[in-house]
């Protein structure tokens, strides 16, 4: 893949990348809580999958891993890309693999009440034998 790989290093780095980690996490190991605590309240994502994109709300994806519809296959994770600007705004682009799938996700951070949240996940699913 054509992504270069940036070391993190000040505090709103690892913490932005603390909660990117998390919203992988939250997701493979089916906790809704989680997954909503790093999510901004409005939060959109994006997948492609093949030739299908499809839109849901940060809510309907909560739903989701807490029906466990979504999620609960333990994830490789690392990240490709970490930017933060002004300490209030960030993005981050990290790879999450499991033995099926491959996820390429796009997250777009910004501090609300003094926390990071993600509001927009862009997420590129690919099989791993495809």
């Amino acid at each position: 893949m054509g992504f270069t790989t940036i070391t993190a290093q000040s505090k709103s780095d690892k913490e932005v990348k603390a909660i990117a980690k998390t919203f992988v996490q939250a997701a493979d190991v089916q906790d809704a809580d989680l997954l909503a605590s790093v999510l901004y309240e409005d939060a959109l994502q994006f997948v492609l999958f093949g030739p299908k994109v499809m839109k849901m709300t940060g809510n309907d994806f909560v739903g989701m891993i807490k029906a466990k519809k979504l999620g609960g296959t333990p994830r490789s994770t690392s990240f490709k890309h970490v930017a933060v600007e002004e300490n209030d705004t960030a993005s981050v682009t990290l790879q999450a693999t499991s033995n099926e799938y491959d996820f390429i996700y796009h997250l777009n951070l910004f501090k609300h009440e003094g926390k990071w949240k993600i509001f927009t996940i862009n997420t590129r699913v690919n099989p791993v034998n495809g």
